[in-house]
Parts: C-alpha cells; structure tokens; sequence
C-alpha cells in the first residue's frame, strides 16, 4: 500500500528547504505547546522541565544525534559515488540495498536530530522567558542561542544533502570514485574520534 498523496505534500516535495521549514515551524510548534502545557497546567517548575528534557531528550541528542550524523558520511559517499562511478553494477549498488538503507537511514535519523535540536532550543528559549533573566546569564544564554543556531543551520545542512536527489557540491571538483572515497573515509575517520572523545572512550 502506497502512502498519501497530495498537492500540498507535492509542493512541499519540490523544495527541500520548503519542506525542512514546514517540518520546523511543526517541531516549534509543538514544543511549545508541550512546554506551556508542562508548566502552566502539571505545574513543574521550569528550570525543573528544562532539567528533565536535557537529561532525556538531550542525551538521546548526544548519542543517536552523533550516530545520525556520522552514518550520514557514508550516505554521503554512497550518493556522490553513484553520481561518479561509471560500471553499471557498482553504479546500481550505490543507490540500492545496503547502500540504499543507510542513505535513508541517514535521513532519517539525521532528520530526527534536527527535530530534537529544534525542540531543546526552543524549550529552553521559552523557559529563558518565563524564569526571572539576571545579567551575568545574558553571556551564556547568548553563547547558547547561537550555538544552537549553528547545530541547526549545520544538522539541516547535512539533512539537505543526504535527501535531495542530486549529489553533493564535492563531485564538482572531482569525479573521480578514488578521491571521493579518500575524502569520506578521512571525514569519517575524524568524526569517529570526535565522537568517541565527546562519549569519553578516548
């Protein structure tokens, strides 16, 4: 059985960033709902429901957001390879099987991460506007604010190119299958160590 199809859902499939921006404006949304209902209805403090979303939501962000975006190296890889090699079977594997899950798996998780990206920042800037703001908190929530707007813009950034059809800007500067998959593999090899120093096992 097929999913849904509708002329809004077209249209928003014609545009990546059209259909990125819908999907946000429905995460903030929705958090903020949850957020005003968590407070002013279960009355929990909100430095209290901000503590329980970074101890949830924040560490699934931690772990299956650094997962999300190192899968999507590969997914990465496996698009631009596609786009590049020119056997027909390697070409076909490329967009296909295992290689076709993780570049959806990629997507998807990828897309995941920036919902709950999304969704801890503006709890937090909501919280931020309900509990009393001193000025020595200006810097942090400052710092905050654009940290979480770089996560955002970046995690989008790297969704963006895992799900549009075309391959990415690398296979403008080379075709070539060798030199792409030396890229991936260094990218991928510096994103390991990265995450596993952010986990602590180096």
């Amino acid at each position: 059985m097929s999913t849904d199809k509708n002329q809004f859902d077209d249209w928003l499939k014609k545009n990546l960033v059209r259909d990125l921006v819908f999907r946000a404006l429905v995460w903030l949304i929705i958090s903020g709902i949850a957020t005003y209902f968590a407070i002013h209805t279960l009355n929990i403090q909100p430095l209290d429901y901000l503590d329980r979303m970074g101890n949830s939501l924040g560490r699934l962000v931690n772990s299956v957001g650094s997962a999300s975006i190192l899968l999507c190296v590969p997914a990465l890889m496996f698009k631009d390879l596609e786009a590049s090699i020119k056997n027909p079977t390697l070409k076909a594997f490329m967009g296909r099987g295992f290689a076709g899950v993780i570049r959806r798996l990629a997507g998807d998780l990828s897309l995941w991460t920036l919902g709950a990206v999304i969704t801890l920042s503006s709890s937090f800037l909501m919280v931020a506007t309900i509990v009393e703001v001193k000025r020595s908190d200006y810097l942090p929530l400052g710092l905050f604010s654009i940290t979480a707007l770089m996560m955002i813009t970046g995690v989008g950034a790297i969704n963006f190119f895992v799900r549009r059809s075309a391959p990415t800007p690398l296979t403008t500067l080379t075709n070539n299958p060798i030199l792409i998959s030396l890229v991936y593999g260094l990218a991928t090899a510096l994103l390991v160590f990265i995450v596993l120093k952010q986990l602590q096992f180096i």
